[in-house]
């Protein structure tokens, strides 16, 4: 859980009010995800559509997607990566400075390479991958929220 300045709660579980990297319009609102995959699993969680703006921090390339509850509608560039962190570097309590703060969308594998060489114990995965890795990971809340 994050707070804003006047002690607020300004994020939880992924979904942020304050400004990050990961732009998530959700129901004409704006908000924000901690990190791209984030992005990715939160359609579904909520029932509703996306519309999320990032950057690869590679490239510079502005990344957009729409997501829907059930699949990716469409992404530019259309071969995205997503980036994840070592599963060892991310003990600490923190999610955000320990796992989020690794987790990109990367324009292609061009970008995706040049990621790895600079996180060798990282990896990356094609869209298609990290959205089913989402699923499987919130399968559980998913299915909670339906009973």
């Amino acid at each position: 859980m994050h707070y804003d300045a006047q002690a607020r709660v300004g994020a939880f579980g992924g979904l942020s009010v304050l400004p990050t990297d990961h732009r998530f319009e959700v129901a004409e609102r704006q908000l924000y995800t901690w990190c791209a995959w984030d992005t990715l699993f939160l359609p579904a969680l909520l029932g509703q559509q996306a519309r999320v703006e990032s950057t690869c921090p590679v490239t510079g390339t502005e990344v957009r997607l729409s997501v829907g509850p059930d699949r990716v509608g469409a992404a530019q560039p259309t071969s995205l990566q997503v980036s994840f962190p070592a599963p060892a570097s991310t003990v600490t309590f923190d999610i955000t400075a320990s796992f989020c703060c690794h987790v990109h969308f990367l324009a292609d594998q061009a970008a995706a390479d040049a990621w790895v060489a600079e996180n060798p114990k990282g990896l990356t995965l094609g869209l298609e991958d990290a959205v089913e890795l989402g699923r499987l990971a919130t399968q559980q809340l998913r299915e909670d929220g339906r009973r």
